[in-house]
């Protein structure tokens, strides 16, 4: 996603990174990409922020993850998602063996955003974030 002038998006990013919403300025494209987002479309996504970090170069920072907010939306004629979570949970391919996921952390909402695999990143995790903890083996 861009939050700079790119053509005829206008997407913005509140400055504590907490809600962005999406706008074309063209109305029968804002109205028709709106449409599809709140009723056919996945409502949460990854949010990757391309950003100025050099002079030449811009790269993609992860943001976090955002459910889209059907209220607001419909209100403002702009698409609008509220974070839900500055991380998520990763995976290992198919074809690769994973290692024994010893613990998993859930945001306030029942979404899974973490698995572990040794015990010093729960110990980790723990303090930095106030998350339930659920995995029968290893409480």
């Amino acid at each position: 996603m861009k939050f700079y002038p790119n053509g005829e998006w206008d997407n913005r990013l509140t400055p504590d990174g907490n809600r962005f919403t999406e706008f074309h300025i063209n109305s029968a494209e804002n109205d028709k990409y709106a449409w599809s987002r709140l009723t056919e479309l996945n409502q949460k996504i990854a949010l990757f922020s391309y950003e100025k970090v050099s002079s030449t170069k811009y790269e993609a920072i992860f943001k976090g993850l955002y459910r889209v907010n059907k209220q607001e939306s419909l209100k403002n004629k702009k698409v609008t998602y509220d974070r839900i979570s500055k991380i998520m949970p990763t995976y290992y391919p198919k074809n690769v063996m994973a290692p024994k996921v010893i613990a998993e952390a859930y945001d306030k909402e029942g979404y899974m955003v973490a698995h572990f695999y040794d015990a010093e990143a729960v110990g980790a995790f723990r303090k930095k974030y106030e998350m339930k903890y659920i995995h029968p083996d290893f409480f």
